[in-house]
This record gives structure tokens, C-alpha cells and sequence, in this order.
């Protein structure tokens, strides 16, 4: 089964302070808020705590900075994950780039010249990441829960040519993988990577050896990363998307509505992997992601927003929250607004990342992302205040890199 009809949902009241979680029964998983911005949850949880297969709430989740690959127990449908070592700055502990792996493990043969060429380009490199998921959350930031977490969903209300709109925006995994995380996230990005290099309009399928996606996420490959990063794959192949409103289509100028559940769309139609046999026979000998057709047309219609890849990669290898918020902030401060004004509660839900009942425990939760953001330019300045009713809120000051970046001109958001 994919979707439960009745779940234990856990609502945080919409304030951080001496407030508890409540906890209550429906029948749909929704959660509805009074105010414009959405409710974000975790299915089976509250923000974010994981329901477990025995119907236990497990430990809240954290957000790490180091991002760990995938342990032993994924049942992924291309095969088992072990566990692997990261060593201090998130790569595979006694793990070489080696010049020698042989073309029949997927790894792909590139000379040192070509590989300074790739990390060169990297460097100055922009990635176009689509429109609807710089806005909306769809990896977790989490892996310490992947294999508990069912997924997400999103209700509430937003504003597109000054009139308001009531949405909702469910993505849920498949039930033979974890959801999606970190490592998946990051894989991601190195696909849209190759897709931004390679130039418009976007074609499937978007091809690539092992060695080429390991050398873009910034990771040293093996077989246990490849392993790895097939699980991921994988995972994020399986997500199925449900959209009332909340996602838009450029090419068609409008939301794109699954009301009547017949359609249900995803971010990949098919991936794959180099050695696989096909049906006709022949044998697969690189590997090959098909994006979703909606997802493609919004990147050729330019529903997008540009950003500096290597910039992205620098913050995620430091911060996994200071990385989201530089997508998140792309989108918001596009139009020429100079201030952000977010409550504490709404802005943790779009990251997203659990909602902290202290103030205290609240700034440390984001204080080390934000000064990480100030100081490559994309925010000036953070201001904690309180809100009319006594929420903290937070002033997000635009820095000089996104400013920039909207004299540029960037693609249609």
C-alpha cells in the first residue's frame, strides 16, 4: 500500500516557547493552519519525529553537517547497502580515486588532466534547479530516520498574480527503500549539474559514469559508494508526488492537480544502471536517469533558478541546513524584496528540519547556517525579533550575491 488512510499525526502549536506537541488521530494525515504560510510533516510524525513500525515515536530528528552514506538494510530493489566509513569532511574513509578501474564496473576511465578540467569547471559553474523545489522541501536533510519516515505533506495557502490559492503537496516513498536523504539530495544536484553543462534544451536521458557523479558530489569512489548511490537512486526514483495546486507548470501556465488520485507524478520515469540487461537483450553500458516528463518541460520553459554549484556544494559539505536555505532564499528574495520576514515556526518548515520549543535551542539550531550564509553574500544581516503574538521571527537582510544575481536577470521563478 502506498497511502494509509489513517496515520498518527503530531501538530506543533505555532509558536516556540513553553508550548508542547499535540497529538491527535485523523483520518487524511492533513494538518490545517489558520494562516497563509503551509504546515509541513512528517507522515507518521510530527516536525520531525518518526513513527516506527510498531507505532512508537522515536527520538526526534537532528540535522548533521556530515552527511553519512546510506547504512547495511536498505531493500533496495538493485541490491544491498553496507555500511560505509566517512571520514571528517564526509567521504569514504581509505578510499583512493584510482586511474585503473576497469570500464566493466561502471566507473569510467578519466585522466588526471580531465578530471582538473571537470573540478575547474565546477568552480565557475551555475545549476539550474527547478522552480517548485526550491520553494517546497523534498529530500529529508536527516538520515538518521530514513528507513522510518514515510514522507511528506504540505497544506496551506499561497499568493501568484495577487490572488491567494489553497494548496497540497504530498510526496511519499516507495515502500521497498528508505526516503530519500542527504546523499540523494546530492546526487541530484549533480544531475542537474550535467544537464546545465550540457545545455538547453534538457534531453533524456541524462547519462554518467560512477566516477563523474562521485567527482560532482565531491566524494571519492568505490564500490561501497556506488552501492551507495544506487540505493539512492533508487529511493528517489520510487518518491510519488501528489500536488493540489502546489506545484506549477510553466509550459501550461498553471497548477498541476492530482485531485482524483488517477495521476500521480514523480521526479524520474526510469533509471538505468550500467550492466543492466535490457529486454531486448543487450546490455546497458553506462548509466542513465530519465527526469519525469513535467519536471523536464520546466526546465526547458525556464522554471528555474540559477545557482553557483560550487557555492552549494561548500555549504552542504558544512551545513545541510545552510545549503537548503540558499535554495529557499534564491526563489524569495527574487522580485527585488530586500527584507524577508518569516516566523520561526513557518521558515523550519520549509527547510525542512523539527521545530525547536526554545528560543535558545532555536538559534542554535540555525544561527551556524546563517552566519555560513552571510558570509558567502547571500544574506547581509539576520535579525531575531518577536512577532505581534510573541513568535520569534526572524529579518533576513538580502546580501550582495543574491542582489546580484536578480540584475542578472535569472530564469523565471
Amino acid at each position: 500500500m502506498w497511502f494509509v488512510p489513517n496515520r498518527r499525526v503530531v501538530r506543533p502549536e505555532d509558536r516556540c516557547g513553553s508550548s508542547r506537541f499535540t497529538v491527535m488521530f485523523v483520518p487524511t494525515i492533513c494538518v490545517v493552519r489558520p494562516e497563509d504560510s503551509p504546515t509541513i510533516v512528517a507522515l507518521g510524525s510530527h516536525p520531525f519525529e518518526v513513527l516506527s513500525s510498531d507505532n512508537r515515536l522515536q527520538p526526534s530528528l537532528t540535522s548533521h553537517n556530515l552527511p553519512r552514506l546510506a547504512r547495511k538494510g536498505n531493500r533496495c530493489t538493485v541490491g544491498t547497502v553496507d555500511d560505509v566509513c566517512v571520514s571528517e569532511n564526509g567521504e569514504p574513509k581509505g578510499v583512493e580515486v584510482g586511474a585503473g578501474r576497469r570500464d566493466e564496473d561502471g566507473f569510467g576511465q578519466e585522466s588526471h588532466d580531465s578530471v582538473g578540467t571537470l573540478a575547474d569547471a565546477l568552480a565557475h559553474e551555475v545549476v539550474r534547479v527547478e522552480a517548485n523545489f526550491l520553494r517546497l522541501p523534498l529530500f529529508t536533510l536527516d538520515n538518521k530516520h530514513m528507513r522510518t519516515m514515510d514522507g511528506l505533506r504540505c497544506e496551506g495557502t499561497f499568493r501568484r498574480a495577487g490572488n491567494s490559492y489553497a494548496f497540497s503537496y504530498c510526496v511519499t516513498r516507495n515502500t521497498a527503500t528508505y526516503y530519500p536523504g542527504p546523499l540523494a539530495r546530492a546526487a541530484h544536484f549533480a544531475l542537474l549539474s550535467m544537464a546545465t553543462e550540457r545545455g538547453l534544451p534538457v534531453r533524456n536521458p541524462i547519462t554518467f559514469t560512477w566516477r563523474e557523479l562521485c567527482l560532482r558530489i565531491g566524494i571519492q569512489v568505490s564500490g561501497k559508494t556506488v552501492a551507495a548511490l544506487r540505493g539512492a537512486l533508487t529511493a528517489t526514483k520510487g518518491l510519488m508526488i501528489e500536488s493540489r495546486s502546489a506545484l506549477f507548470s510553466k509550459p501550461a501556465n498553471s497548477p498541476i492537480n492530482t485531485d482524483d488520485r488517477t495521476k500521480i507524478i514523480s521526479l524520474y520515469d526510469e533509471i538505468e544502471f550500467h550492466g543492466v540487461t535490457r529486454t531486448d537483450g543487450t546490455s546497458a553500458d553506462i548509466n542513465a536517469v530519465w527526469l519525469s516528463n513535467w519536471y523536464l518541460e520546466n526546465l526547458n520553459a525556464l522554471y528555474s533558478g540559477p545557482l553557483d554549484y560550487s557555492l552549494w556544494r561548500s555549504l552542504n559539505e558544512k551545513s545541510l541546513i545552510a545549503s537548503r536555505l540558499y535554495e529557499f532564499l534564491t526563489i524569495k528574495f527574487y522580485g527585488g524584496h530586500d527584507l524577508l520576514r518569516f516566523n520561526y515556526p513557518t521558515l523550519v518548515q520549509f527547510i525542512p528540519v523539527r521545530t525547536e520549543r526554545y528560543l535558545s535551542d532555536a538559534r542554535k539550531q540555525l544561527d551556524p547556517a546563517f552566519a555560513l550564509l552571510v558570509e558567502a553574500g547571500i544574506l547581509a544581516n539576520v535579525q531575531w525579533v518577536k512577532s505581534r503574538h510573541g513568535l520569534p521571527q526572524l529579518l533576513l537582510h538580502r546580501g550582495s550575491l543574491l542582489s546580484s544575481a536578480n540584475a542578472a536577470g535569472p530564469d523565471s521563478c
